[in-house]
């Protein structure tokens, strides 16, 4: 007689969060934008960050600016600001096999070297999205 040890029960364990829930798994990408350059002395005025998840595909478009509207710190002159974006990356690519659609980062107004600025963050369609934003100034 064969003898079987009982490991039918402890077999969830080994299936991924994904593989339990019937959520679709997904690779994550990470682009890193920098407007301006980093300066001597400076420091960190102001941070925003937001992350969301979506069961379906959904397009991101967020605008960020500093100072916020109620005011808060005392304004610098802005020497840089990082952005962050991790996202899952869009399905869509050229006759290449590029992608077409990135996170674009783009300045609306003010910037380094001025007191205040304006950002818009967009993403093409992600089901997954974090961002984190960081303003630099200098005295």
């Amino acid at each position: 007689m064969m003898y079987r040890a009982p490991v039918a029960a402890c077999c969830c364990i080994f299936l991924s969060l994904c593989e339990l829930t019937g959520a679709r798994q997904a690779l994550l990408e990470r682009r890193h934008f920098i407007l301006g350059a980093h300066e001597p002395g400076e420091k960190v005025v102001h941070i925003v960050g937001a992350a969301a998840t979506w069961y379906e595909d959904h397009q991101v478009e967020l605008d960020i600016q500093y100072p916020t509207e109620d005011g808060g710190v005392e304004r610098m002159r802005l020497s840089c600001i990082d952005v962050v974006i991790i996202y899952t990356p869009s399905l869509v690519h050229d006759e290449a096999g590029e992608e077409l659609f990135c996170p674009r980062v783009n300045l609306v107004s003010g910037g380094p070297g001025e007191t205040f600025a304006a950002i818009s963050i967009q993403t093409p369609e992600v089901t997954f999205f974090n961002h984190s934003t960081i303003f630099y100034g200098i005295d």
